[in-house]
């Protein structure tokens, strides 16, 4: 669905109430989502590297079992 669509619909379903207490509501979670930061500006360019590598490696199946992980760390923290 386009965003065209998307607006239509959402104009829409903006027209079919007569609920004031919902357009209210609809309006300030609707700012609110569009003064939101994304969370990956935040990022620094290390962080957003590390992400990506660990997403590649995700896709391409390359996962440690939360049992390995768990016992490497038991045996560091117990050090």
């Amino acid at each position: 669905m386009g965003v065209a669509q998307l607006k239509n619909d959402l104009i829409q379903l903006a027209i079919e109430t007569d609920n004031p207490a919902l357009l209210e509501k609809v309006i300030a979670y609707f700012k609110g989502l569009r003064e939101q930061e994304d969370w990956w500006d935040k990022l620094s360019e290390k962080e957003k590297a590390f992400v990506q590598r660990s997403s590649k490696q995700i896709d391409e199946m390359k996962l440690v079992p939360r049992e390995v992980v768990q016992a490497e760390a038991k045996r560091i923290l117990n050090k």
